[in-house]
């Protein structure tokens, strides 16, 4: 049998006391995981999918993921995941087998020592060894050699009265049918849009750093799932930004959490790639812009109806005609 040491001041620390019931339980069923199969604190996504069979429902455990690698307490590997920072209070797979080692050979030296044999002491065949001491080799004690501790059938101190024997009652088992609630639920999946939305702007905005998942940064997704919107038109929204700051980067401020309120989500849900992707006006940051030369225009009308007829797009010639006269207007 071995432990896991965990620190008594564990539960206050910064990264731990701000978790939910569920990553808790997740963390410490983590730790005894890793302790018991020796990997040293990196397992496969598979096995941290067992890891959250503990848990009331699979949505409680992928949230639970997330927010434990939002956390810092895990990071995410090639195939899984890893524990931070396991070696530096949990032994090694080396330290564990030394240990072992040093403890049979310590017990073989006692054993050696106790029964004056002078020779290491030989594992039992199909029979009893001649080294090894009747004590040892016999089921019962030997008829010369009595066991000087008496069985007693009842061992009833005189001084204290006899209490009657309670009755055992068989412990229900608990109740792993009952579904979380919404409001549950919710909180769950937007720490795991929290957690993409992170790792997006980490990866499109330059020496930005991971944000803590704190309840004004979850405000705006909560609410915009509660008013009806699914995570998948969030995540279409979390691309729309990505494109839009690759675009110009000067929208990469706008790129943060409290920017995705209902309002703004729903008017990024009526746009398309191209329109967060396409040259903005006034491009040249300058006060008074080039103005565009006949070339230039005939050049974009040809270009933005071959976009058209890619897109397929039914193009009419008498409404084409006057949309270039009315941009030539303008």
């Amino acid at each position: 049998m071995s432990w896991v040491r965990l620190d008594d001041g564990a539960p206050g620390h910064r990264k731990i006391v701000g978790l939910s019931d569920a990553a808790f339980r997740l963390w410490v069923v983590g730790l005894t995981y890793c302790n018991q199969q020796a990997n040293d604190g990196r397992f496969s996504a598979a096995s941290a999918r067992i890891m959250t069979g503990y848990l009331a429902s699979p949505e409680l455990g992928r949230g639970a993921m997330a927010e434990l690698c939002a956390a810092g307490l895990w990071a995410e590997t090639a195939d899984g995941f890893e524990v931070h920072d396991y070696l530096e209070y949990q032994p090694s797979q080396e330290e564990r087998c030394a240990a072992n080692k040093a403890a049979a050979e310590r017990m073989r030296k006692m054993r050696a020592a106790k029964h004056g044999v002078r020779e290491p002491l030989q594992r039992n065949t199909a029979r009893t060894s001649d080294e090894v001491p009747a004590k040892f080799s016999l089921p019962d004690p030997v008829p010369s050699r009595p066991d000087p501790v008496p069985v007693l059938d009842h061992t009833v101190v005189p001084s204290e009265p006899s209490q009657p024997g309670l009755k055992l009652e068989p412990q229900q088992a608990a109740d792993t049918t009952k579904k979380p609630s919404e409001a549950q639920v919710r909180d769950q999946t937007a720490l795991i849009l929290f957690t993409e939305l992170n790792q997006a702007r980490l990866g499109v905005v330059a020496g930005s750093r991971a944000m803590e998942p704190r309840t004004a940064a979850l405000a705006g997704l909560k609410a915009c799932l509660a008013q009806g919107y699914t995570p998948d038109e969030i995540r279409r929204v979390i691309a729309l930004k990505v494109a839009e700051c690759r675009t110009d980067p000067s929208q990469a401020k706008w790129f943060t959490p409290t920017w995705f309120r209902p309002g703004n989500v729903e008017r990024y849900l009526a746009l398309r790639p191209q329109d967060v992707t396409s040259a903005r006006p006034g491009g040249n940051y300058g006060r008074n812009p080039k103005p565009e030369s006949d070339l230039e225009k005939l050049g974009r009308r040809f270009r933005e109806r071959r976009e058209a007829r890619e897109r397929g797009d039914v193009i009419d010639v008498q409404s084409s005609r006057m949309l270039d006269e009315r941009r030539d207007d303008e």
